[in-house]
């Protein structure tokens, strides 16, 4: 699975309805990636061979990130 953010592009660990970062360090950078980004999407393949395509905006994603962050600090 393919997540682009601008210019962007993160391979992402897919297994059934779920998808991740490899790694915390490609985690901060999609993080990173969507506090400044307008947009995002998500390709893949199914398991039948159909390919598919999903798109986000991010408005409002890094107030969204903010808050979180200030509920729940990361230690």
């Amino acid at each position: 699975m393919t997540l682009n953010i601008g210019d962007s592009a993160f391979l992402l660990t897919a297994q059934g309805r779920s998808a991740w970062a490899r790694d915390r360090h490609a985690d901060a950078r999609i993080v990173s990636a969507i506090r400044s980004g307008s947009s995002m999407s998500v390709s893949s393949v199914a398991p039948d061979g159909t390919p598919f395509a999903d798109a986000y905006r991010l408005r409002g994603a890094a107030s969204a990130i903010d808050s979180a962050m200030l509920a729940c600090p990361m230690r």
